[in-house]
């Protein structure tokens, strides 16, 4: 607790159990620039993480930031007052090929939760397992600039899920600038939680076992508020809304465009632009559909 380290170059190579492990409140590592590579699991399979920020620490890395090949996460940041930033807007930050662990579980690329703060400037996660981008928990915050995710796919054990970013359980995102493509369940996926921003691209999405493959998924008490949204080549919907008996799901969009909409890859189902359910509301200022197979 209260460890301090700063330097230009942190570069971890074949560590076990993480690259960087960040623990406790007080303790803060700034950094210029990071490379985390090819991290290996203990011996009772746990870990192999790129980067862990706990329990109230502070990581900065004002630069470029490299996480490859490591497994379970390639980031996770956890915990109230647990905060990470990452890049300058001008130097990339790319994690890529995040594995699953041993049992087949797991390799989602970053995840914050539990009301850590998160901030990703110019950003492109790739090459995952579950899901891209999780934020998770009351107060947790993720907010990106320039945020690329792609190619997510289903979860080894089951083969389901496969989504760009998850945001869930009152956490809130706050992003300019999304593209989301390549992705197999669903593009991005909010559950009684908050999505914030503008100019954001969803699209290419392949469907988990050949079912879903939705653009845009708001349900369970979800708050959307959205400016120039495009959602083009998902699959059964584009843009699919759904309240809980409880909870209302309210959208307000503007200047969107929902194109190319094919049906499930193993059966002939739907193909739509939008659908709204359970009583979920949804204002739309500008709405272009075009080439939706189902409506």
């Amino acid at each position: 607790e209260g460890a301090k380290l700063a330097a230009a170059l942190l570069h971890v190579h074949a560590a076990r159990t993480a690259a960087l492990w960040v623990s406790d409140a007080k303790s803060e590592v700034q950094l210029g620039a990071l490379k985390a590579l090819h991290t290996l699991p203990q011996g009772d399979g746990f870990g192999g993480r790129g980067v862990q920020v706990a329990a109230g620490a502070k990581l900065t890395v004002a630069g470029t930031v490299l996480v490859f090949d490591n497994r379970d996460f390639g980031m996770l940041v956890d915990g109230p007052g647990t905060v990470a930033v990452l890049g300058d807007g001008k130097n990339p930050v790319v994690v890529s090929n995040t594995l699953p662990r041993a049992d087949g579980w797991g390799g989602r690329a970053v995840q914050a939760q539990n009301g850590a703060q998160l901030t990703l400037l110019h950003a492109h996660l790739t090459v995952a397992h579950e899901a891209g981008l999780t934020a998770a928990g009351k107060d947790t915050l993720a907010v990106a600039k320039g945020l690329w995710v792609t190619h997510v796919a289903p979860r080894v054990v089951g083969g389901t899920y496969g989504r760009g970013v998850v945001v869930e359980n009152r956490a809130t995102l706050s992003a300019e600038g999304l593209t989301v493509a390549g992705c197999a369940d669903a593009g991005v996926f909010c559950h009684d939680a908050t999505l914030i921003g503008q100019d954001w691209t969803i699209g290419h999405l392949g469907g988990a076992n050949g079912l879903f493959g939705r653009g845009l998924v708001a349900q369970g008490g979800a708050t959307v508020q959205l400016t120039r949204l495009r959602i083009s080549g998902a699959r059964e919907v584009g843009l699919f809304a759904a309240a809980a008996d409880k909870t209302q799901t309210v959208l307000h969009l503007r200047d969107v465009v929902v194109d190319a909409t094919l049906p499930e890859s193993v059966t002939p189902e739907a193909g739509r632009a939008l659908e709204l359910s359970n009583g979920a509301t949804a204002g739309v200022h500008g709405l272009v559909g075009a080439g939706n197979i189902g409506s």
